[in-house]
């Protein structure tokens, strides 16, 4: 039997599975700055550059350096702008902690934040938590006090730590916090909306699977899940399969298959979808989804021992740098979601911008995606 097959993934957020700026106190993008005890005495000018936002989650948060703390507020704009500005006046020393700089994509995060930071002039001190140590991210909270760094941008993957690093960071050092890709409760957070991005790849393979004339019954939906991702991520492959059906491709909900692939094994994906294939060979189509690009290439692998031609399957994956961008080229890939990775700074660097000034900022702020084809990838990223 032949098989058709849809194959997509997307970006990584930072090896587990992913915001903008409000403008000043009247929301209006001009700039300016909180005043009393909200803020950390940052005044900010004109603007330098505006970054799209996808999503603007409530709700919003102000820091009160009274009490060295976030505290929620309906004083709010409806959105959220991305406006990177000018520093006009008070201590604007910034610290940025990394995960490591391990994989292309936060390296492109970390060059992002380094060159927003130049743009504005805010003076940057840069740490690495060297994710998954447990040490170095309170090590690296008690050394931001000594700097006396006026607020921190902080890629911490593991939330337990968490409550000791605020103790230190918040409670020490009286220092606000953005949180890049995983939202919080009670802190901002910036990354990717999980839910945008399961619905983007569903519009997708639905428009696909019908421009090939496939019929839903015949057609399974596979996803390659990663409990370690979390919830704020794996949501994805709850909104995906809804907006497969949303738009027109029904799927019945038996043909949908959520298998686990943890990142940390072995060529992840290779085994769970040859196991997959084994015990499902009645499907003539099959359309699977991943997080990342750490399992697309062992799934398409799996997927071609299967003996299916090129032209039977459709194939995507997260237009990373390097690998995601090179699969596209090579026509072995049809889309790639983008996350504008290397744009991070455009809204990380805002965001602190407007806490430190003592604006409102939501509780998590996604950023534009942006659905990569052979057709327009040039424009986003020339060769």
């Amino acid at each position: 039997m032949r098989h058709a097959r849809i194959v997509l993934t997307v970006l990584p957020l930072c090896l587990a599975g992913l915001l903008a700026a409000c403008g000043g106190g009247d929301g209006s993008g001009s700039g300016g700055s909180g005043s009393g005890e909200y803020g950390t005495g940052l005044e900010l000018g004109k603007t330098i550059s505006t970054a799209p936002v996808d999503a603007t989650v409530e709700p919003w948060y102000l820091w009160n350096n009274s009490t060295c703390s976030f505290e929620t507020t309906k004083d709010h704009p409806k959105a959220y702008k991305a406006d990177l500005r000018e520093v006009t006046g008070g201590d604007s020393q910034l610290g940025y902690m990394h995960y490591g700089n391990t994989d292309p994509f936060g390296v492109s995060n970390s060059k992002s934040i380094e060159e927003a930071a130049e743009k504005a002039e805010m003076p940057l001190d840069v740490y690495n938590l060297k994710f998954p140590s447990r040490t170095e991210p309170l090590a690296n909270a008690r050394t931001a006090v000594v700097k006396g760094d006026k607020g921190v941008i902080q890629a911490n993957l593991d939330s337990t730590i968490l409550p000791s690093f605020y103790e230190v960071l918040e409670g020490d050092g009286c220092i606000p916090s953005l949180q890049l890709y995983i939202p919080l409760e009670d802190h901002p957070a910036f990354g990717n909306h999980w839910p945008d991005v399961g619905t983007a790849i569903g519009e997708y393979i639905a428009e696909e699977a019908q421009a090939r004339k496939w019929a839903p019954e015949d057609t399974a939906l596979v996803q390659c899940t990663d409990p370690s991702s979390g919830p704020s991520v794996d949501v994805m492959f709850d909104t995906l399969p809804e907006a497969v059906s949303a738009s027109g491709f029904k799927i019945p909900k038996e043909n949908i298959f959520d298998l686990v692939c943890k990142v940390e094994e072995n060529q992840s994906g290779y085994r769970q979808v040859t196991d997959w294939y084994t015990a499902h060979p009645e499907f003539e189509h099959v359309a699977m989804s991943a997080v990342d690009t750490l399992r697309l290439p062992n799934m398409i692998r799996a997927a071609e021992r299967q003996g299916a031609p090129r032209e039977d399957y459709i194939s995507g994956a997260g237009a990373d740098e390097e690998l995601s961008q090179k699969l596209l080229r090579e026509g072995k890939q049809d889309v790639s979601i983008s996350f504008l990775g290397e744009r991070f700074g455009e809204y990380a660097v805002p965001l602190m911008q407007d806490m430190m000034a003592g604006n409102p900022v939501p509780s998590f702020v996604g950023t534009e995606l942006i659905p990569l084809t052979q057709d327009n990838i040039d424009q986003y990223y020339p060769e």
